[in-house]
């Protein structure tokens, strides 16, 4: 191994001198010790050359100190020591210090599991009760859906009920109906049996016996004194022109002099007629008309035919349906 000399450390204990900013002390250690004398060229020795050998000097020592006499590969790890302690101890001080720092080591290692131990135990613990409290959670999700299920059932039940008692009323109202068509079916018959009756006797007191024919159905409604062909003067005609395309449907307004017409031509009117004679032919002056537009813009459609229409019973309100799929409501202003 490579000794360095005095000449060689007095140099790196001078540069150090130097570099520290120790001037009167480098001045003083290069006059005695002939600095300037010494064949050592100044170039290559790089900054700080005595501090980097002194730390690898300690480096070496704390190494020696860390290895043990046997060429056992150790495990345990390697243990820095305190510059002061390389430079004042021996290095088998050194080598009981670190086997206290081990020891040491070793003891806060084994706390350190134990802790850890305890927090895996508590953790577990903490991951039980979690566990168990989703299961509680999951138990009652379930429950909750079970009620579901049979209150689902419950319904069904009362709606089984129910609609045998709706099944019931039905056949109580159809049997109200037939007990209330029994007693004018009986007035009808008693009705028939004595004009019967009546015949018979007629007959019995005129000395003939005569079998009258089978009762016939009592009409309820009068014919017409006339059944003659009646002709309408033109006069009487009013022609309501407007609409470009047939007309599907007509209704008055039950309170007023208002006509409401639908026709092909995707629109409804509301005719204003006054009162009086209607003239002959077209009329000559305008009516008023509100022209109920159920399309905007042109079309040719057919599926747009205003078909039906009818008033409500204030006649404020007319409703129209049309072959587009919509049914509306206007105002007598022919606002929808």
């Amino acid at each position: 191994m490579t000794s360095i000399t005095s000449v060689e450390l007095n140099y790196l204990v001078f540069r150090y001198l130097q570099e520290s900013g120790f001037t009167h002390s480098a001045f003083t250690l290069g006059y005695e010790a002939g600095i300037n004398k010494c064949t050592i060229d100044g170039n290559l020795i790089p900054p700080g050359a005595l501090i980097t050998f002194v730390q690898k000097g300690l480096q070496y020592l704390e190494m020696e100190a860390n290895l043990s006499n046997n060429d056992v590969e150790m495990d345990e790890d390697f243990s820095f020591l305190q510059p002061l302690d390389i430079i004042t101890k021996d290095v088998n001080q050194l080598r009981q210090m670190i086997k206290e720092k081990r020891k040491n080591v070793q003891k806060d290692r084994d706390k350190e599991k134990d802790k850890d131990k305890e927090f895996e135990r508590e953790h577990e613990g903490e991951r039980g009760r979690v566990r168990e409290k989703e299961r509680h959670e999951r138990e009652k999700e379930r429950e909750k859906e079970r009620e579901k299920d049979r209150e689902k059932e419950r319904e069904k039940e009362h709606e089984k009920e129910r609609e045998k008692e709706r099944e019931k009323e039905r056949e109580k109202v159809e049997r109200d109906k037939e007990r209330e068509k029994q007693p004018e079916e009986l007035a009808d018959r008693d009705m028939v049996m004595d004009q019967e009756d009546k015949d018979v006797v007629k007959n019995e007191e005129n000395g003939t016996s005569v079998v009258g024919p089978e009762p016939m159905d009592i009409a309820t409604t009068s014919a017409p004194a006339s059944q003659e062909a009646c002709e309408i003067p033109n006069s009487d005609v009013t022609i309501l022109e407007g609409h470009t395309s047939e007309v599907c449907a007509c209704a008055w307004s039950p309170t007023g002099s208002l006509l409401a017409s639908g026709s092909g031509d995707s629109t409804a009117r509301i005719w204003t007629i006054a009162d009086g004679h209607c003239k002959s032919g077209a009329q000559n002056s305008p009516l008023n008309v509100l022209v109920l537009k159920h399309v905007k813009g042109r079309t040719n459609e057919k599926s747009k035919d205003v078909t039906t229409l009818d008033w409500n019973g204030e006649g404020t309100l007319l409703a129209t349906g049309s072959y587009d799929g919509q049914a509306r409501i206007w105002t007598t202003n022919g606002k929808p």
